[in-house]
């Protein structure tokens, strides 16, 4: 009992944290360009060796982690990772197809995948603690915010009992966080929200009281993000363009896009659910114009060369929670 205990509070986080900092550094290009010497070929096996461990502990971490659909969450993004390093192995082993930018994007992923396993377990706490604690010490006021403040909107049973499109989204990411929105203007007596809000049609601000049976999330950027102040600047560059309705209708809602999301999250998360791994179908929304919630700020973020979650590689429709455990917030 001792050895499992320490295996689930201790070893599994550790090797996972072990692996993000290390992976921290293999996706600089610099590192990508370097000779592969034995030494570096070394490194990487080490690498897959730690994750490789980290997944036989899997068994392990269900009397920690309760729910089953987080824990294969986990052990998906782990397998994925194991995978792009692969990759990233047999590129930098290669002279004939050694390319420093894909080899980045290898371990670049690899990196992000390892952090979202983290993230999640780490999340597991905060849960625990929030049923469990004081709940005083997670409210927070208009004073405690700051313009590029991302708020995830949980919905309850008896809300999502009301609202259909929040209960199509909950249903098909198995989460009641549902929507996603952006601080975007701030003062010291109120706030505004960019967000997709399909009774406005699309892109819009809006005020920041909450409905009942709703309860907000706020997440913040790192500080180490090298490009905050580009991001905040793309943000209020799109708040302006909304007061001066100057918008083209690439911004306007798409029920198209928002059931095309839910039908992929909801495929993507069962055989996820099923076999532990992470499979991601085409991104097939360029096909449909326009927008929703989740995406105006993953496209906020890509465009400044941040990747907020392993999907938001392959896919521009990021569901909202999956913003809960990215490893930029």
């Amino acid at each position: 009992m001792f050895t499992i205990r320490m295996h689930q509070s201790y070893i599994f986080p550790q090797l996972l944290g072990e692996c993000v900092t290390k992976l921290s550094s293999m996706k600089d290009k610099s590192y990508c360009r370097t000779t592969p010497t034995p030494e570096i070929i070394a490194e990487i096996v080490t690498l897959d060796h730690k994750l490789r461990t980290a997944l036989d502990l899997y068994p392990e971490l269900k009397t920690y982690i309760p729910r089953y659909i987080r824990r294969q969450w986990m052990r998906a993004n782990i397998h994925r990772s194991i995978q792009e390093i692969k990759l990233a192995k047999k590129s930098l082993s290669s002279s004939c197809e050694r390319d420093p930018k894909h080899i980045s994007e290898y371990f670049g992923q690899a990196y992000i995948s390892t952090y979202y396993s983290l993230r999640l377990w780490e999340a597991q706490s905060f849960f625990t603690d929030f049923i469990t604690g004081p709940i005083n010490k997670y409210l927070f006021s208009l004073s405690d915010l700051e313009v590029g403040d991302i708020i995830l909107s949980y919905k309850t049973a008896e809300y999502l009992q009301t609202h259909p499109i929040s209960s199509l989204i909950s249903f098909a990411s198995n989460s009641s966080i549902t929507h996603a929105s952006i601080v975007s203007e701030l003062t010291a007596d109120s706030m505004k929200m960019l967000t997709v809000n399909p009774s406005e049609k699309g892109l819009c601000l809006i005020d920041n009281a909450p409905e009942i049976g709703e309860v907000y999330t706020v997440l913040r950027m790192k500080e180490e993000i090298e490009s905050k102040t580009s991001i905040l600047s793309r943000i209020k560059s799109i708040t302006e363009k909304i007061h001066s309705n100057s918008l083209d209708r690439s911004f306007h809602f798409s029920e198209a896009k928002l059931w095309l999301s839910c039908l992929i999250g909801f495929i993507e998360m069962g055989v996820m659910a099923i076999f532990g791994r992470i499979y991601y179908l085409p991104d097939i929304s360029t096909l449909f114009r326009g927008i929703i919630c989740s995406e105006i700020i993953h496209i906020i973020f890509k465009e400044n060369d941040i990747i907020l979650t392993p999907r938001g590689r392959f896919h521009a429709l990021v569901g909202p929670v999956e913003l809960f455990y990215s490893p930029s917030l």
